[in-house]
């Protein structure tokens, strides 16, 4: 009798462990599928596009641009061999991620605030930091926010994406755009800031009447920004006002564009 009960508890002990390995085994199973599907979704191969993002719309405002008829001086840099003056827009579009760095390992300046997950250009990340060391020690009151810089593939294609999501027929009446498709925004290039402040921190027209807006607009280029899409050149750029979104091309660029009321676009082949 007690060999028998011994035998029916061996059995029941045995039992219950072989179900427990079970589920263990399962759950580590369902576990490392979750990790792998994670893993692939944010270290996947980089996005890849094809075409002419300009066969998209009825209208490519930026390939009617003339460029400045002024002739360059000699100290200022040719589109042709300075990187900092790449043109990206709907028929330039750019398809190469650059190298970037995180932009908050740079700044000294005390009067911006950047999430620490942006990156961009290092020359262009310690010019910005020099603008707003600047705008610190002239004007006291000014704080910067550093909105949006460099932008990946995947990125802009989130974005564009749930743009069309939300208007299917965006940019294929010919109008200026806000969103850009993927390889065709100016963030992909690392040199493209979008600047506000924490008392204004929306991407509307009313920056441009802000302290921090007004100091920009007439101060960037001596420190190698533009203020890259005007009031009047969005038939020209294709882009709409954006008194937010400054440009680094370098001092020398900047300064012949300031001074001459140009944009990018029209900016002397050389």
């Amino acid at each position: 009798m007690t060999r028998r009960i011994l035998f029916y508890v061996f059995f029941a002990v045995f039992g219950t462990a072989l179900a427990a390995l079970g589920f263990y085994i399962g759950l580590r199973g369902a576990v490392g599928a979750t990790e792998a599907s994670a893993l692939d979704a944010s270290s996947g191969a980089p996005l890849e596009i094809t075409g002419s993002p300009a066969e998209l719309f009825t209208a490519a405002p930026a390939d009617t641009a003339e460029p400045s008829e002024s002739p360059l001086p000699t100290n200022a840099p040719s589109p042709a061999s300075d990187p900092f003056l790449v043109l990206v827009n709907l028929t330039h579009p750019m398809y190469r991620e650059p190298q970037v760095v995180n932009i908050s390992e740079l700044l000294t300046a005390r009067n911006v605030v950047c999430d620490s997950r942006r990156h961009a250009d290092e020359t262009a990340i310690r010019a910005l930091n020099e603008m707003f060391l600047a705008a610190m020690e002239e004007e006291g009151s000014l704080t910067f926010t550093v909105a949006s810089a460099f932008r990946s593939l995947k990125e802009q294609d989130i974005i564009w994406s749930s743009k069309l999501a939300e208007d299917p027929g965006y940019g294929k009446n010919g109008e200026p755009l806000k969103v850009m498709p993927p390889a065709c925004s100016e963030h992909i290039t690392g040199l493209a800031f979008d600047i506000l402040s924490p008392a204004h921190p929306h991407s509307d027209d009313g920056f441009d009447r802000t302290p921090e807006g007004i100091w920009l607009r007439e101060n960037a280029w001596r420190f190698g920004f533009v203020l890259r899409y005007p009031e009047d050149k969005q038939d020209i750029t294709g882009v709409v006002y954006e008194p937010w979104h400054f440009r680094y091309v370098g001092k020398e660029a900047a300064r012949y564009m300031y001074e001459h009321g140009i944009c990018l676009e029209e900016y002397p082949a050389g």
